[in-house]
């Protein structure tokens, strides 16, 4: 960390630094939520066709 500090002691090294690292972190969190968003939906696709085949399944005529 002091070294860091240190290499960055230039304010723009430093700034530059800091907006590469928020840009990091914000597509690391845009990447999680996108993907758990995808894993959502595909989950509710899948739960959704099912229910729909149980509902388009023709009912075992009585007679």
């Amino acid at each position: 960390m002091g070294i860091a500090v240190a290499v960055g002691a230039n304010s723009v090294t430093s700034m530059l630094g800091w907006v590469v690292g928020a840009c990091a972190a914000s597509f690391a969190l845009q990447a999680v939520v996108i993907t758990s968003a995808i894993s959502t939906k595909r989950r509710e696709v899948r739960t959704r066709g099912l229910a729909m085949r149980r509902i388009v399944r023709p009912k075992p005529n009585p007679n």
